[in-house]
């Protein structure tokens, strides 16, 4: 009953507010991404995060196998 009351107090909010102003919320979340932030973010990093990553992933599996049995 209160998924049902919650729903539709977000869709009945939802149609009595107004849109957002998209300028606004440019870059808050990944649907408002722009192609600025996205070289910014590549940029930001290089092999070396990339290999951190590959290995601490390496490390999360192979403990997760080794433990598993």
């Amino acid at each position: 009953m209160i998924t049902l009351v919650s729903a539709a107090v977000m869709v009945g909010v939802s149609y009595m507010t107004p849109a957002p102003d998209y300028a606004r919320i440019a870059s808050l979340t990944f649907k408002t991404t722009t192609k600025a932030d996205l070289e910014t973010t590549r940029a930001s990093w290089d092999w070396r995060e990339v290999a951190g990553s590959a290995l601490v992933l390496a490390c999360i599996i192979g403990s997760y196998s080794y433990f598993r049995g």
